[in-house]
């Protein structure tokens, strides 16, 4: 299987329903691991910035598991 699409699988079967997205949380985690920096805010989201060419790219996990 083509790995984007394997990816999108992946994504796509993780539980993450509302109040308990620690799974899809640890699973960007994994997945971003020095691509992309990683900090979080008080309410213990994680914010994945992803700097390059051009403006930074923010993508915020919100785990309350």
């Amino acid at each position: 299987m083509d790995k984007k699409l394997t990816w999108l699988k992946q994504l796509s079967e993780t539980c993450g329903v509302s109040g308990f997205e620690t799974p899809i949380k640890n699973l960007l985690q994994k997945r971003l691991q020095g691509k992309a920096k990683v900090s979080y805010d008080k309410l213990g989201s994680a914010v994945f910035t992803n700097e390059g060419q051009g403006l930074a790219k923010n993508y915020a996990c919100q785990p309350y598991g």
